[in-house]
């Protein structure tokens, strides 16, 4: 057998300390997993806000731009932003291209989890459409929010 008197005397003289260390190891493993519990449980619970292009069904070249809150919570002071400004010529007021840019200049107080914010344009190269009419491309659409009164 591989344990005799000897050994016994080794376990009741150290046993004490490897208990111990056996505690703190323990410890530490469950602080760590506690920690990541808390971070999944806020990264689950957190709003995801998305900006997307879309198809319009049964609508010949025309798109949305779908802005919507695909988390649980709701998404606080919701800025999008463009990296053309969209307010500019030949962007007016009237064309659906500006008042993309008008919607959007302003941040927006709330988006509620599910809530979408969608606006029509036309695709590039749709016949009758003029220049305000098109998003130009390529376009990149930032979106930023708060999900606290602290973090954004």
């Amino acid at each position: 057998m591989w344990i005799n008197d000897h050994s016994w005397d080794w376990i009741n003289e150290y046993g004490a300390g490897l208990a111990a260390i056996a505690a703190v190891v323990t410890g530490a493993v469950a602080v760590v997993a506690l920690v990541q519990t808390v971070r999944d449980s806020k990264e689950r619970s957190r709003p995801y806000v998305i900006a997307e292009l879309r198809l319009i069904p049964y609508a010949a070249s025309t798109l949305s731009l779908v802005v919507a809150n695909r988390g649980q919570t709701a998404a606080r002071d919701v800025r999008v932003t463009f990296d053309r400004p969209l307010t500019a010529a030949p962007f007016t007021s009237s064309s659906l291209v500006g008042r993309i840019g008008k919607r959007y200049s302003a941040s927006i107080a709330h988006i509620a989890p599910g809530q979408e914010f969608g606006n029509s344009i036309r695709a590039s190269g749709a016949r009758g459409a003029d220049a305000g009419d098109q998003l130009p491309e390529p376009l990149t659409v930032s979106v930023s929010y708060r999900r606290s009164a602290l973090r954004r």
